[in-house]
């Protein structure tokens, strides 16, 4: 049985289970989908990691006396459907690993949160700990894919668009991209202070420049 001073880190270590659970159902889902070998490999690479923290916190539930909760299946069905839709709509291996950041960024957003919530129990040090391995886990993958993302009707935009993705580079992002075929630019930063430091610059030339984030209903 869970012991009184156990109760908060078993409820981190659930939600530590959930997340990497997930993390391992999108790239079984996704792989499937995917052509390029190399991007293969990586997330072939990436869902044994996942796995092996999974197992990882299976086992210290399970030692706590607690059978860990599986993701909710409405949730999975829910995110399952959202993937065939977006492949669907463009299959490239540059589409999909746009999505693998957009999933890694929620499940980064989503363990710092609950890091913030359960870094103040210190019988949740060595849970919190994991939930900082994990966080920069995805943050690795997150910089790895972004950097080989690309979209092929760049090769044919005005001057413009590369302008604003060169200055986006030049402020730090990891990558820029035009959406689509063309209706907008965007880049992906690691650290706020390069999102603030792109943001002034490129107001001082753009009126319409936003600061998105990914969640689990979109970008916001």
């Amino acid at each position: 049985m869970n012991k009184p001073n156990n109760i908060k880190d078993s409820e981190l270590l659930q939600h530590i289970y959930s997340n990497v659970k997930m993390g391992s159902d999108s790239i079984i889902n996704l792989l499937p989908k995917i052509k390029d070998d190399d991007m293969k490999m990586f997330m072939t690479n990436q869902l044994d990691q996942y796995e092996k923290y999974a197992q990882d916190v299976k086992n210290q539930l399970v030692a706590q006396g607690i059978e860990p909760k599986e993701p909710n299946p409405v949730s999975k069905l829910s995110a399952k459907i959202g993937m065939e839709m977006k492949s669907l709509q463009d299959h490239t291996t540059s589409h999909m690993a746009e999505m693998m950041v957009q999933g890694s960024t929620m499940d980064v957003t989503d363990l710092l949160q609950k890091v913030s919530v359960y870094e103040k129990w210190p019988e949740c040090k060595n849970s919190v700990s994991l939930a900082k391995e994990i966080v920069a886990f995805e943050e690795k993958n997150i910089e790895s894919i972004a950097k080989n993302m690309d979209n092929i009707f760049e090769k044919v935009v005005s001057h413009e668009i590369l302008k604003v993705k060169d200055i986006l580079i030049e402020n730090g992002a990891i990558n820029s991209l035009m959406t689509g075929s063309g209706s907008g630019v965007f880049g992906i930063f690691k650290e706020k202070a390069e999102i603030d430091r792109a943001y002034e610059n490129i107001r001082k030339l753009y009126d319409q420049v936003f600061v998105c984030r990914p969640t689990k209903n979109g970008v916001i």
